[in-house]
């Protein structure tokens, strides 16, 4: 049985830019939202 948990990745310009990494650890974790949204709107 396989199982596949979600996460969130924002990506910034070039190849080796990870600006926001989350995995779940278990079913219903979340990201703190403010802080995504903090992050994914910088230029």
């Amino acid at each position: 049985m396989n199982r596949q948990q979600g996460g969130v990745l924002v990506a910034g310009p070039g190849r080796e830019n990870i600006i926001y990494l989350f995995k779940d650890v278990e079913a219903g974790d979340e990201p703190n939202m403010d802080e995504l949204v903090e992050i994914a709107c910088r230029k």
